[in-house]
């Protein structure tokens, strides 16, 4: 569906279909608004040989001049690039590069929504990711940003686990300040992903002498979350990862960001964080039994990570908070916890999700 070289397309619907074996992308949308994609199973794309992730920002081989991002992004099942007000429904994304992603290569992506998707063992990337890349024609420029877009109520399992992707990722590439604001990941269930459930990565700013990437307001909230894997590199965590929440080495401050009412087991770290920014952890039930908050500032050897953590009001796996028999713990300073909950989220829709969780 190309609204670039057709300006002002609008209200195409794709349904029903079953798309398989193209050389990138199963489903591609440029720079169009209110388009709708429900119902598809996508499957088994991404059959250009040679794709491997290089972090150059040249697009790959074969692809339009408009796809500028990473070449880890070549692929994947559905490609929305500045999309807006669109709906991805109740599809079945599997066996690609990546799942679902939104990226904003040639105009701003916003206010579109993702969900009741099944995006499951897509090997090399993430399940559902948000991108900012940079602009077509002015690589190193500010992007056009990827804001306002809700991911509600998917299912995204057993992707990234060769090379590394997360269940839903908020990524900004690098490559000029990026944009990945004021987006919703909410009531998902994220399970067994190659680099934590949720992924907000910034990779440069401040510290190197560049602009800040904004990548603020973004709320985490109501998410089942389990059993995946840990995050590496400079966004590093000691072990498998929950949420993790990372400026990098870059030093750019994540501001704004809320993590509630999610339900978190089964991981070496519940929640991991290194911004020089607060973050805001309440009422979610931190199940992991090991540290269910950490500063990872040391381990990623970060120098710009200055920070506070509000975590008060959490359920730490017991009455007894932090560190007491059972409980998940801290690990790491300006973690605030006290008070902390003494019983869990009481949430009868949320406890049913974990009970069919995949």
């Amino acid at each position: 569906m190309d609204g670039f070289d057709n300006p002002g397309l609008n209200g195409v619907t794709v349904a029903g279909f079953g798309v398989k074996n193209a050389l990138f992308e199963g489903v591609l949308v440029v720079s169009a608004s209110d388009v709708t994609i429900r119902d598809n199973e996508i499957a088994d794309n991404d059959k250009s040989p040679g794709l491997f992730f290089t972090g150059k920002p040249e697009g790959c081989p074969g692809q339009p001049a408009f796809e500028t991002d990473e070449t880890g992004d070549c692929g994947g099942a559905l490609h929305l690039i500045g999309t807006v007000n669109s709906i991805v429904s109740g599809n079945l994304l599997t066996g690609n590069d990546d799942g679902i992603l939104i990226s904003d290569e040639t105009a701003q992506s916003h206010d579109n929504l993702l969900i009741h998707n099944t995006v499951k063992d897509n090997p090399l990337k993430c399940g559902i990711v948000l991108a900012s890349h940079p602009p077509m024609g002015s690589i190193g420029s500010p992007h056009y940003g990827v804001h306002h877009n809700t991911v509600a109520e998917n299912v995204s399992t057993g992707n990234g686990v060769q090379i590394g992707g997360s269940g839903v990722g908020i990524f900004s590439d690098g490559i000029g300040p990026g944009r990945n604001s004021n987006n919703v990941i909410i009531r998902n269930t994220l399970t067994g992903n190659g680099l934590g459930g949720v992924a907000l990565h910034t990779h440069v700013g401040p510290a190197f002498g560049a602009p800040a990437d904004n990548m603020n307001g973004n709320m985490i909230i109501g998410n089942f979350i389990a059993r995946n894997l840990a995050d590496l590199f400079d966004t590093a965590t000691p072990g498998s990862v929950g949420i993790n929440i990372n400026s990098g080495d870059g030093g750019s401050p994540v501001y704004g960001t809320i993590i509630s009412q999610n339900v978190i087991r089964d991981e070496d770290v519940d929640i991991a964080v290194n911004t020089p920014a607060e973050v805001d952890i309440r009422l979610n039930d931190l199940l992991g039994g090991k540290i269910g908050v950490a500063d990872v500032c040391a381990l990623d050897g970060s120098t710009a990570c200055t920070g506070s953590i509000d975590a008060t009001g959490n359920y730490w796996g017991c009455a007894a908070g932090p560190g007491g028999p059972g409980c998940t713990t801290t690990s790491g300073s300006d973690i605030l916890f006290n008070p902390w909950l003494q019983q869990r989220i009481d949430d009868d829709d949320q406890n049913e999700r974990s009970r069919r969780r995949p």
